[in-house]
């Protein structure tokens, strides 16, 4: 028989042979259970006419969508899940879903984190499940925020060789590598929920925050223009060594901004102070008696002992963009990628927000001078 003409008083104790005539006026209170069908990735590219008689919107919103793979390997289930969003921002869990009951050689996750701003975050030695201990957040962009995710493990086929950025393997590795694109929803009409058993919330700390700039050494001595460095403020508990221009013994040096120098483009940036640079190896003074701030090169801050938390940095010029890595002591590395539309004539504070961190590298290939005006320190940790 037909569907009755009016609605019943009461819900029936079995679900009806026909499916209603019209929709329900309201949702759903639970996503559906049913998960998408086998290879069902990505959406359509233009909603369809006619409502979908099946899917519920619930188990699409839910979902990571695959773009693109590179390699001849593959995981044996879907590796991304989704938490929570907010319509601009996405958490998402990452697991290795790529070998069973053995770990892969390391796992990196690129993610926006801001709309001039990327991060990339590297395991090593990963065992089959959750790959980081907490759940990452992708700044979203239109609706949508889009990862990247690459695989090495030495069981791969070297011919298995995508285009991987430095700054999330760290090495000049070749071969044994995949690469995956993945699209994230941002919004939907029914946001799913952390599922039981997600990771638990980062820690919360209780320190000693001290923003550390360089018109003094750890001891209060003022700082002089022109002078080299490394080890002057140990007892704010880092050293700092220098690559890529005149760097003599890796010292870094020292300019500043408030007086004239080799590099006009830094004097007078509000804020900036005394700043740490590398040496410009082609001065165009022609000696290295003026200070002159290189447009490339690396200054690598190691904190022995190690550090709570490397909070943030004062960035000065960035004009292109400006990588900043970060090994913490468990030897995961933390690589944020800076890009500022405005960030020429100014001080661009960074925020790196890493806990227990051994070692902080940054990385500049620029067009115009660059340095370091101050790091801020989390120094003392209370569980």
């Amino acid at each position: 028989s037909g569907p009755s003409s009016a609605p019943s008083s009461m819900p029936s104790s079995q679900p009806s042979a026909v499916p209603s005539s019209q929709p329900s006026s309201e949702p759903s209170a639970t996503p559906s259970l049913t998960p998408t069908a086998e290879g069902e990735r990505a959406p359509s590219e233009a909603p369809s006419s006619v409502p979908s008689e099946s899917a519920a919107p619930t188990e699409i919103c839910a979902q990571a969508f695959l773009n693109s793979h590179e390699g001849s390997s593959d995981f044996f289930e879907m590796p991304v899940t989704i938490t929570a969003f907010d319509g601009e921002t996405v958490t998402f869990d990452v697991n290795q879903y790529w070998k069973q009951t053995e770990s892969v050689g390391w796992i990196s996750t690129e993610y926006p984190t801001g709309e001039d701003s990327l991060r990339c975050i590297k395991e090593e030695s990963v065992p089959a499940g959750s790959v980081y201990d907490t759940s990452l957040t992708a700044r979203c962009t239109d609706g949508i925020a889009t990862i990247r995710i690459f695989v090495k493990d030495d069981s791969f086929s070297t011919d298995d060789n995508p285009d991987v950025p430095f700054y999330c393997s760290a090495s000049l590795e070749e071969g044994k590598m995949l690469a995956y694109n993945f699209t994230l929803p941002c919004d939907c009409p029914f946001p799913p929920q952390p599922p039981k058993g997600s990771p638990s919330p980062a820690p919360t700390y209780n320190c000693d925050f001290s923003d550390v700039n360089f018109d003094t050494t750890d001891d209060g001595t003022p700082t002089e223009s022109g002078s080299y460095v490394s080890r002057q403020w140990r007892r704010e508990g880092f050293t700092v060594r220098a690559a890529g221009g005149f760097t003599p013994a890796n010292y870094a040096r020292l300019i500043d901004t408030t007086t004239a120098s080799g590099s006009p483009q830094l004097q007078g940036i509000p804020g900036a102070g005394t700043i740490m640079v590398v040496q410009e190896k082609n001065p165009a003074s022609g000696n290295f008696e003026v200070p002159e701030a290189s447009s490339s090169g690396t200054l690598t801050f190691t904190f022995e002992p190690v550090m709570t938390e490397v909070v943030e940095f004062g960035l000065v010029n960035i004009v292109d963009q400006a990588i900043v890595m970060v090994t913490t002591e468990g030897g995961s590395i933390v690589t944020t990628i800076v890009a500022p539309r405005d960030g020429a004539g100014k001080v661009t504070n960074v925020v790196v927000d890493v806990p227990f961190v051994s070692k902080v590298e940054i990385v500049m290939e620029s067009s115009e001078p660059w340095g370091v005006s101050n790091i801020g320190l989390c120094k003392t940790f209370e569980s």
